[in-house]
């Protein structure tokens, strides 16, 4: 599912197991999609799997991101979420 998904990329890069659960919540939360978080990746679709690539690369808090059009995909309130979020 998207938690499990999430979690498994954070630990793969170093995030330490307390701090994980807090920041796949966070995450999920600004991007819209905590509501989905026990669902499937396969049933998500095309916008939430981008908001779902988003909260991956955010999760090992970089230093250093390089985002090619983030918001590719998304519905205008979720681009400007998104956006907002980046600023």
């Amino acid at each position: 599912n998207v938690r499990e998904n999430l979690w498994l990329f954070a630990r793969i890069y170093g995030v330490p197991t307390k701090l994980v659960k807090e920041r796949i919540d966070h995450m999920l939360e600004v991007v819209g999609l905590a509501d989905k978080a026990d669902s499937r990746v396969t049933h998500l679709s095309t916008g939430q799997r981008q908001k779902m690539n988003f909260c991956r690369g955010f999760i090992t808090d970089p230093r250093i991101l390089f985002l090619d059009e983030p918001t590719l995909g998304l519905d205008v309130t979720a681009a400007r979420a998104i956006r907002a979020y980046l600023k």
